[in-house]
């Protein structure tokens, strides 16, 4: 699949979204609502897309794309960062986050169902960054 997607928050603080197909980029697009910081992205199969954002309520927020875009669904926690995300197998996701007491947290995707945020520690500076 020859694509490029790319997310940044924009003006007004909303996520905004730019593609290309190798050959021209396609208009942006606004998905929307007010996001704090930057967008943590990954492509974990064909035609499927996750995003994470740190929402005005500093709680972790995921949208996906699976053939159309679907909602916002939240995550919970308290967290004071942008999210960092891998994938590292099928249907696999890491999300990294900074919490309240700037520790390093984690919360996984299995494939079926959200594990609880874990505590990694640490005393984080700066937002995470991740890769696999």
């Amino acid at each position: 699949m020859n694509r490029l997607d790319v997310f940044v928050r924009g003006g007004g603080q909303t996520m905004l979204h730019r593609a290309y197909n190798g050959t021209k980029w396609y208009p942006a697009e606004n998905l929307g609502p007010s996001i704090v910081g930057g967008p943590g992205a990954v492509a974990r199969g064909p035609d499927r897309l996750d995003i994470f954002v740190r929402g005005a309520d500093n709680q972790l927020w995921r949208k996906a794309w699976n053939g159309g875009w679907m909602g916002y669904y939240p995550l919970g926690g308290f967290i004071t960062s942008s999210p960092a995300v891998a994938s590292w197998a099928p249907n696999r996701l890491d999300v990294l986050v900074r919490g309240s007491d700037n520790a390093l947290y984690q919360k996984s995707w299995n494939g079926i169902e959200w594990g609880a945020y874990k505590r990694l520690g640490g005393n984080l500076e700066g937002a995470p960054a991740a890769v696999s």
